[in-house]
């Protein structure tokens, strides 16, 4: 059987993961890479991101992964 994403499940993962700072370093990393893709050679007030978020369980290592915009962003084991 398939393991499902619920609350309890993520809860559990959320004390495995490395703490605030480190995953929130990795996350904005990410953003601003893509921010400066879209930057090209000129200034811009403001760059909206549209990414496409998906959090879903990885059953073979009992974990679960984030992907942003297609892109592996964090696996909590």
């Amino acid at each position: 059987m398939a393991i499902q994403l619920t609350s309890e499940y993520i809860d559990n993962h959320m004390l495995k993961i490395h703490n605030y700072d480190s995953f929130g370093r990795a996350l904005v990393e990410y953003l601003l890479n893509e921010a400066a893709k879209q930057t090209g050679t000129g200034a811009h007030n403001e760059i909206v991101l549209n990414e496409k978020i998906v959090i879903s369980p990885v059953e073979a290592l009992g974990c679960m992964k984030v992907v942003i915009g297609g892109v592996l962003v964090h696996v909590a084991v």
